[in-house]
């Protein structure tokens, strides 16, 4: 019962993430200029902010190991709380690394509809973390758009 819960709350903070993801996407892409086909490298890599994350636990919390069941409730909190770790939320790319967290508890998820549990802690793949979060968002922008699209033409009347 108590790991259902849980995956719900995941579930619940994977989901409102990817709304937010795609909102966030959509405001930018129209702020952004007419050349929709190049992403902007300004953005930091899921490995960089998986890299600054690590080592602010080494520091702060070394008895969070990355991958642990340690790891991914911290992520999760992350996540859903926006005061879930204060010296966290002081750093300058906070809502970046909330972003990683998201993605990396998505990241998760995918692998486990897959049928692939990790035993000894979930590892995100080298193509995940050398994309940037603009890249992400891209991406989540067009899966809801082809979401849309997949819809609409199931729901036609």
């Amino acid at each position: 019962m108590k790991h259902s819960y849980r995956n719900r709350i995941i579930f619940a903070v994977l989901a409102v993430g990817t709304i937010m993801t795609a909102m966030h996407a959509v405001t930018e892409k129209d702020n952004a200029t007419a050349d929709t086909t190049s992403i902007s490298t300004d953005s930091p890599t899921m490995g960089s902010l998986q890299k600054d994350l690590i080592a602010y636990l080494n520091e702060k919390h070394p008895e969070i190991r990355f991958g642990s069941k340690k790891y991914m409730a911290y992520v999760t909190d992350v996540c859903m709380y926006d005061n879930a770790d204060p010296e966290l939320a002081k750093l300058p790319n906070y809502n970046d690394i909330q972003f990683y967290c998201a993605e990396y508890l998505h990241q998760l998820d995918e692998q486990q509809v897959k049928g692939i549990l990790p035993f000894l802690g979930f590892k995100p793949s080298e193509e995940f973390l050398s994309k940037t979060v603009e890249e992400i968002q891209y991406e989540a922008i067009i899966k809801q758009r082809l979401d849309d699209i997949a819809y609409q033409t199931t729901h036609r009347e």
